[in-house]
């Protein structure tokens, strides 16, 4: 995902006006909505900091990803939402969000979307059915109609490099009112429950410009 407007304005302060980034401690935040980032509660949840060795090897490819596993604390009861995103913001407390990203393996397919047949074309994907996506706008082109940027679909109907997308599992297909275009990758929800202590191995947690 990009970054917030936080970030965007850190730096062109930094590159414009040699002004430096605000020093506080960066905190990872499990999101239940990334667009409009929103954290999960209940059951302990507390955001974890982070340092540079989490994510030691530097940016490449417009990506970077983490070195060393982060855990959080293990929930004593159910959290109140789904994690579908992560967030890094600057302190533990406050909304001061930085960067986003949705629990994805990482890759973000350009794809569009055909009104006459409600398929989308994505190719090189490798979704498979009943598989959840979330499609993204980018700066030069618009969603199709029909589909709202944020909202996890399931994948329908996949051919080749063409499939559908519904809002239930195995549902009838998105009428997509208009043609459009944009990036769509797989989300890996996480459910929290009491006892489970969610932890993000060796590169499964990945910001990516798209």
């Amino acid at each position: 995902m990009s970054k917030t407007t936080a970030a965007a304005n850190a730096v062109l302060d930094y590159s414009v006006k040699g002004i430096a980034p605000a020093s506080n401690i960066p905190y990872l935040c499990l999101l239940s909505s990334v667009e409009t980032p929103t954290e999960v509660s209940g059951g302990g949840y507390a955001p974890v900091a982070i340092t540079g060795s989490n994510f030691g090897n530097g940016a490449a490819s417009k990506a970077i990803s983490n070195t060393a596993q982060i855990a959080f604390p293990t929930a004593t009861a159910d959290y109140n939402a789904e994690v579908i995103g992560v967030a890094i913001k600057n302190g533990s407390s406050g909304s001061n969000y930085l960067r986003t990203s949705y629990l994805t393996p990482g890759s973000y397919w350009a794809f569009t979307g055909n009104a006459t047949t409600d398929y989308i074309t994505a190719p090189g994907h490798n979704f498979s059915n009943g598989q959840r996506v979330v499609l993204l706008g980018v700066d030069d082109s618009a969603l199709p109609g029909g589909v709202t940027q944020g909202t996890l679909y399931y994948v329908i109907n996949v051919t080749g490099n063409t499939f559908q997308i519904s809002t239930t599992n195995g549902g009838s297909a998105v009428n997509l009112t208009a043609d459009g275009a944009g990036k769509v990758a797989r989300v890996v929800p996480l459910t929290v429950s009491t006892g489970f202590r969610p932890t993000f191995d060796v590169g499964t947690l990945i910001f990516k410009e798209i």
